[in-house]
């Protein structure tokens, strides 16, 4: 499942802003914990979408996490930002997935190709 956030735009021009308005992602529960346990990542908190992060929207060093909340309102750099932030945290989670998959169809071709032992009475 991919991310979906719905902005609003208000204003137009270069004053551009918009208004986070919606969140449809996996919970925390639901992602890998090689994805959850490093940076970058993001999934939905209650009001709004948390990840860890070394940066915020602004560009600002953090300690540990950057939020969007649902009704706050960002402006066109902040909003670029958080589009650019997303798609790296996607990037990382589809790796992830595809390296989990892999293991896991490599399990399955192990089985299947398990030698049998043929018991043979002479």
């Amino acid at each position: 499942m991919a991310i979906e956030l719905g902005f609003e735009k208000i204003n137009g021009g270069e004053d551009v802003q918009f208004k986070l308005v919606s969140v449809k992602a996996l919970t925390k529960e639901g992602l890998p914990e090689e994805y959850i346990n490093d940076e970058p990542c993001t999934y939905p908190i209650p009001n709004g979408i948390k990840g860890s992060a070394l940066y915020d929207f602004k560009g600002n060093q953090v300690s540990s996490y950057v939020a969007l909340f649902i009704n706050d309102v960002y402006t066109k750099d902040e909003f670029n930002a958080a589009i650019d932030y997303l798609t790296t945290c996607g990037d990382r989670l589809m790796k992830i997935n595809a390296k989990l998959k892999k293991v896991e169809e490599d399990k399955i071709a192990e089985q299947e190709v398990a030698p049998q032992l043929i018991n043979v009475v002479i």
